[in-house]
């Protein structure tokens, strides 16, 4: 007999019940960007490296900190077998996600002169919801 899986509800059809989960989410998400920032300053102000460049390898390392922690507390109860299938989904959504971020902060910051940690800050809490609901409805799949 063939298991039949579970059907998706359209993107931005998340009840409230199904944000129950976002607090952990989002306390996650503060921990892990401020993993971000404070190694982006570092880098930045310390190492001298290029803002955008400090940015970057900061958000690959709160980005493995954040999948870790999502895993374990806020999405439990996920469909897929394999955590190494779920990191690799994570990370290409935030590939995808982080270019546009990463365009963002440049634009914020070398166009509007806007400091460069008030622009990912910004960016960061601007795109924290739809992050929420791709990482729920696509990469830890609940039963």
């Amino acid at each position: 007999m063939e298991q039949k899986k579970p059907q998706n509800p359209p993107l931005l059809s998340l009840t409230y019940a199904q944000f129950r989960h976002y607090p952990y989410f989002f306390i996650i998400g503060g921990l892990t960007y401020g993993i971000n920032i404070g190694l982006t300053f570092l880098l930045t102000e310390y190492i001298h490296l290029w803002y955008l460049l400090s940015f970057i390898i900061a958000a690959l390392i709160s980005l493995s900190c954040s999948f870790i922690l999502n895993s374990l507390f806020t999405f439990r109860g996920y469909l897929r077998e394999s955590h190494s299938e779920r990191y690799t989904l994570y990370i290409g959504f935030y590939i995808v996600s982080a270019l546009i971020t990463f365009a963002l902060v440049y634009i914020l910051t070398s166009i509007f002169n806007i400091h460069y940690l008030v622009s990912i800050t910004a960016v960061t809490l601007a795109s924290s919801f739809i992050t929420y609901i791709v990482n729920k409805k696509f990469i830890f799949l609940h039963t």
